[in-house]
């Protein structure tokens, strides 16, 4: 099934890759869209609404290796839509294999978001490389976790080299992109001798290494399928906007605040989630 063009421009969106392209669907070089999807690195800020709590914000803010953006957020429904674009193109690129493998893949992360998933589940859109030695830009990262990550290759996902071909800018990270909602287990192992001299953001060496063993799509989700959420609305997406702000600012927060902005983000959880099943009703059984 052939991604679309829109689709792809998701996929690039996402990735941090916001050229224009020309009347004839040509990507300009050295060109930037306006507005919304002009804005650089969009996926930090992205992902920080599939986390509970608000950690994730805390210490992405304190590694300092790329700014959030609370304008994202006052423009949730075009999040949304390109969250949706970009699992239809990850179910129409994996649904289809006709002979399925297991393949594995690498990624540093955080030590708050393997805490996450240790709950069984990817949160986020979840990056990968190819490339077993990470360059050193991704291990600045507090408490860096080393993962190799296995998976069937019938489960959502995009290899971005084969997808976008020559409109892939970063080439050389030869990304693996998987979504959230992905049944996973964990089993902690040991780093290797060169793992062990890597230095996180603190200088530190890495705090563990797990092999995380993708198993598919996970069909039931109690956190977002409450039928108690609110809708959106400019005036939410507005104060979660400001509450993200006072983050960045190192601004205290209210309890009310805190508890308003988190029950906003599970509020979007949960049209992800819903919109997602529709999409994987079109492509698995």
């Amino acid at each position: 099934m052939e991604i679309t063009t829109k689709e792809k421009d998701a996929i690039r969106f996402y990735q941090g890759d916001i050229r224009q392209r020309d009347s004839k669907g040509n990507l300009i070089d050295k060109s930037k869209q306006s507005g919304f999807y002009g804005i650089e690195g969009a996926y930090r800020t992205m992902n920080c609404l599939m986390f509970d709590g608000i950690k994730n914000e805390e210490e992405r803010i304190a590694e300092g290796n790329g700014k959030l953006e609370p304008a994202i957020f006052e423009e949730i429904e075009k999040v949304i839509e390109v969250y949706c674009d970009i699992y239809r193109a990850m179910c129409k690129y994996a649904s289809g294999m006709t002979e399925v493998k297991k393949k594995m893949v690498y990624r540093t992360e955080r030590g708050c978001s393997i805490e996450a998933l240790k709950r069984g589940t990817t949160c986020s859109f979840m990056s990968t490389s190819q490339e077993r030695i990470p360059e050193k830009f991704f291990r600045k990262k507090r408490e860096l976790t080393i993962l190799d990550i296995l998976y069937p290759t019938n489960v959502p996902h995009i290899d971005f080299q084969e997808v976008l071909g020559d409109e892939y800018l970063f080439k050389n990270q030869k990304e693996v992109l998987f979504p959230p909602f992905l049944n996973i287990e964990l089993e902690k192992i040991e780093l290797s001798q060169e793992e062990k001299e890597y230095k996180d953001i603190d200088n530190k060496p890495p705090h563990a290494k797990y092999i995380v063993s993708i198993k598919g799509i996970r069909r039931r989700n109690q956190e977002t399928e409450s039928k108690n959420g609110k809708s959106l609305g400019k005036e939410r997406n507005l104060f979660a906007s400001q509450v993200l702000q006072k983050l960045i600012n190192k601004e205290k927060i209210s309890n009310k605040e805190k508890e308003e902005y988190l029950t906003w983000k599970k509020d979007v959880r949960a049209i992800i989630w819903k919109e997602f099943k529709k999409i994987e009703e079109q492509y698995y059984e």
